[in-house]
């Protein structure tokens, strides 16, 4: 018992720091740019994109998925409208990254500020924000971001806006025509029309409302009575999934009494179809005229401040299947002030991106706060109908870190609607930036697969969700785990100490026997348990010895098989030991045979009335005369741990020194 003790200890102690909360993250950067621009003939200036996009003619775009040209002169106006507030096109400075153009406007110009008539005073600086307390890392540090180092695209422009202009992803005809229309462009799921005729297999006319039914998994959280969430924050594993349209995110959502009243804020990555790359995105739902939302920058909406990153940005990163090559980004939303602030998280250093005016939500719904946060991801497709692609990396949460799709360090943050300031020129009620909120809740969300589901959950502080099918990881109690193992083993156990059940023999594992299901039920378990606990060390950025000793599985120094057996030999006593202790019981009782009577009786005792009403419970009492038999046994022939003699089958050669067959060797000593 002393032993047994004492090996559990052990180890707990190597997935110890595997267990607590923490995280450690790795962020994505920007490599050199996946395809050659420089085969490009021309760059296309700002000025010279804004003269193309007023000669277009439908005629140029027919054959494109556009509606028709009444959709063709919106788009085309739009996109005029949008840059209207540009008074120098000439002097706007450009750069290519990959495949996008990204123009560096004058803060005050750019498209939101313009339209919406925002005042210096609405755009000033955000101050005084309080963010969640993130763990601190012990593991690598975030590499270094693009706007931190002097870089150049492939035409020798500097990829970095000067102070004074942010960064905008340039919107053009070719883009926007994909999507049949403005509305097509602006409904999430954003849906590019394919290019079918009329008669074709699908029956659907070029620009007609596609079918894609959804799925989507989240975990979810409601806000109390009299609460709002005016913040909320996650680290999102980044894939690239093959689907038509694919998302990981996070919702902000203020959930009116019919669905079409409600309003969001949202970020996160996503695939869309015709492009395959993953791609940052916000997306907003304001459910009034003469829009229900829009993505990214391409209406007014979103006040760009940052000057490191554009949204809509392709990751040039993407995680990979193994435990060694996962990214991904950090979001935290932020109201107050009158705006809803997203910021982006490397580390522990917050960069802010932009806002959301609060006045694009009128004076109610998310002007004051949401009262719904999900974390999750979606997946449909438009295209081949029946299917919806990949969710996340594509795999089950069950294979486990570094191939399922996670979220971590996702919380909520609530304000209560008492005291909330008033803005006296417009009345509407909003938290002030330096507000200290009621309670930062960061607890653990419970399972949801259903998107109408009004149930109250929990969000957890460094935890990953857990759901099925691309859902995300969860952090388990794993001593609750282990406990749920132990009985599985110590009935293989058994089996082996009733004999016959299992074989040494290297075939006999593919015989259909209960055993043979059992043992590999266990095996499966311990594997998948041992896993979890190397992934937490991971999210921890600490350095418990499982890491080290998944390294040397890694490197060959030792098989995953040669581990496994070994570390189940710590928790759980080993046959090596314990077929050494059983015995000496069995011995003393035959050479005592009265001593036999008195257990037969109080067998035969229990038998009639066991206590509990349970008869099992006699092999665990300490006050039976069979206890005090072991207790007696163990007293006169000690068991000495890991000193049971055995011989080794054949020659072995260990540090230039010949163990013949039959020496005789002790166990793991």
């Amino acid at each position: 018992m002393v032993r047994a003790t004492a090996l559990v200890l052990l180890f707990i102690s190597v997935v110890a720091a595997a267990i607590g909360d923490g995280g450690h993250q790795r962020v994505e950067k920007r490599a050199d740019d996946a395809s050659d621009l420089a085969t490009r003939a021309e760059f296309i200036t700002f000025s010279k994109h804004l003269a193309q996009v007023r000669a277009a003619k439908y005629e140029h775009y027919s054959s494109t998925p556009v509606r028709n040209k009444d959709a063709f002169v919106k788009i085309q106006q739009h996109i005029l409208r949008m840059y209207g507030g540009v008074t120098k096109p000439d002097k706007v400075l450009s750069y290519m990254e990959t495949d996008d153009y990204v123009d560096c406007l004058p803060f005050m110009q750019q498209p939101t500020i313009h339209l919406l008539n925002l005042t210096d005073e609405d755009v000033k600086p955000t101050a005084n924000v309080s963010f969640p307390d993130f763990p601190k890392s012990d593991g690598p540090q975030p590499v270094e971001m693009l706007w931190q180092v002097n870089m150049s695209d492939p035409y020798g422009n500097n990829m970095k806006c000067k102070e004074g202009t942010v960064p905008l992803m340039r919107l053009t005809l070719e883009y926007m025509t994909k999507f049949g229309d403005l509305e097509g462009l602006f409904r999430k799921p954003a849906l590019p029309e394919p290019s079918v005729k009329k008669g074709t297999a699908t029956g659907r006319k070029r620009g007609e409302s596609a079918d894609c039914t959804h799925i989507r998994e989240i975990g979810r959280d409601f806000a109390g009575f009299g609460d709002r969430y005016i913040g909320a924050s996650t680290a999102i594993n980044i894939w690239k999934p093959a689907a038509t349209f694919s998302l990981s995110q996070l919702w902000l959502v203020f959930e009116a009494s019919s669905p079409s009243a409600d309003q969001s804020v949202e970020s996160g990555w996503a695939v869309v179809h015709p492009d395959a790359n993953p791609r940052t995105f916000i997306y907003f739902m304001s459910r009034s005229e003469p829009r229900v939302g829009c993505w990214n920058t391409m209406c007014e909406g979103f006040v760009v401040t940052g000057s490191a990153l554009h949204v809509g940005r392709a990751f040039s990163r993407v995680s990979s299947f193994s435990t060694t090559d996962q990214w991904e980004v950090g979001h935290v939303w932020i109201l107050g002030g009158g705006r809803w602030v997203l910021f982006r998280r490397t580390g522990g250093v917050f960069s802010e991106i932009g806002f959301y005016p609060t006045s694009l939500f009128g004076s109610t719904g998310m002007a004051s706060g949401a009262n719904r946060v999900d974390f999750g991801g979606e997946v449909c497709d438009w295209l081949t109908p029946g299917t919806y692609g990949q969710m996340g990396s594509g795999r089950k949460s069950e294979a486990g870190f570094g191939f399922a799709a996670y979220q971590r360090d996702t919380g909520a943050r609530t304000f209560s609607l008492v005291g909330l300031e008033e803005d006296s020129a417009t009345g509407r009620h909003h938290a002030p930036l330096n507000a200290h909120p009621n309670a930062l809740l960061f607890h653990c969300v419970q399972e949801s697969g259903n998107v109408d589901t009004r149930g109250r959950g929990r969000i957890c502080r460094n935890a990953v969700l857990r759901f099925q099918d691309c859902r995300m990881l969860y952090a388990r109690e794993m001593e609750n785990t282990l406990a749920k193992l132990a009985p599985l083993l110590e009935g293989i156990f058994r089996k082996v100490m009733q004999g016959g059940h299992l074989s040494r023999f290297n075939w006999s594992r593919f015989f259909l026997t209960k055993a043979n299901k059992s043992l590999k039920s266990f095996k499966e378990q311990w594997n998948k348990f041992n896993k979890d606990a190397l992934a937490r060390a991971f999210y921890a950025g600490s350095r418990p010895p499982i890491v080290d000793l998944y390294k040397a599985v890694a490197s060959g120094t030792i098989s995953q098989d040669h581990l496994l057996h070994t570390l189940d030999e710590i928790p759980f006593a080993n046959l090596d030991v314990t077929l050494g202790a059983i015995p000496w019981n069995l011995v003393f009782l035959a050479a005592n045979p009265e001593h036999q009577c008195y257990i037969l009786d109080e067998v035969r005792e229990w038998k009639q009335s066991p206590k509990g009403e349970d008869f099992n419970n006699y092999f665990t009492d300490s006050t039976t005369y069979l206890s005090a038999c072991i207790s007696k046994s163990s007293r006169l022939r000690p068991l000495a741990a890991f000193s049971v003699p055995q011989a080794i089958l054949t020659d072995r050669v260990i540090n230039g020194y010949l163990f013949p067959a039959g020496t005789n060797f002790i166990v793991d000593a």
